[in-house]
């Protein structure tokens, strides 16, 4: 399981449930990773995830951009449908080529 694990590339969690991003110790390898429709809050514990290139968040309870600081191959985000209310903590996301930010509370 853990050879497995260790080679995927794209990991869908979509309608989950999922609270909290954790547990993904192990998947270093992923490209792509699917956690739209859930219930997070904060966005953490993807500091090792660093071939990630894709990214969808959407149709969650976010209030802040952050924990993207190592995901410096990120070209395609989505946090549509969430609670973000300032664009900030996307410095590190050089690579990043799709920003789906509609639907949240930006003020500026």
């Amino acid at each position: 399981l853990a050879e497995i694990i260790g080679d995927a590339t794209t990991l869908r969690l979509s309608f989950k449930n999922v609270l909290k991003i954790d547990n993904l110790q192990g998947f270093n390898s992923l490209t792509k990773l699917c956690l739209d429709n859930n219930m997070i809050k904060e966005i953490c514990n993807l500091d090792h995830l660093v071939h990630l290139q894709w990214l969808d968040l959407s149709f969650n309870s976010i209030s802040k951009i952050e924990g993207l600081d190592r995901l410096t191959n990120l070209t395609d985000l989505s946090l549509f449908s969430n609670r973000i209310s300032e664009v900030e903590g996307l410095e590190a996301c050089t690579q990043l080529q799709c920003l789906s930010l509609g639907n949240n509370q930006i003020s500026s």
